[in-house]
C-alpha cells in the first residue's frame, strides 16, 4: 500500500507542474492576436472614430437646422409685424 502512495504524490507533483506551465505559457504568447499595432485593428479604430465624428457632425447639422427654422420663423413674423404698420400707416 505504501508503494502506491509513493507513486500517487510524484505523479501528482508533475501534473502540477504541467498546469503552471501551460498557464505560463498561455498569458505569455508571442505577441499574436489583436494588438494597436495590427493593421486590422487600426482600421477598425479609424472606423470608430470617423463614426463618431459623423454623428458628430450630423448632430450639429441638425442643431443648426432648428436654429436656421426659428429664425426664418421669427423673420416670417417680423415682415408681417411690418406690413401690418406699413397698412397702418398708409390708411
Amino acid at each position: 500500500m505504501s508503494a502506491v502512495v509513493r507513486r500517487a504524490v510524484p505523479a501528482f507533483a508533475a501534473l502540477r507542474t504541467r498546469t503552471v506551465a501551460a498557464v505560463g505559457t498561455r498569458m505569455y504568447s508571442d505577441g499574436s492576436g489583436a494588438t494597436a499595432r495590427d493593421p486590422g485593428w487600426s482600421k477598425k479604430e479609424k472606423a470608430v472614430e470617423d463614426q463618431y465624428a459623423h454623428n458628430r457632425e450630423v448632430e450639429a447639422m441638425n442643431k443648426l437646422r432648428q436654429q436656421l427654422e426659428a429664425k426664418e420663423k421669427e423673420l416670417n413674423e417680423r415682415e408681417k409685424n411690418l406690413e401690418q404698420r406699413e397698412k397702418k400707416g398708409s390708411s
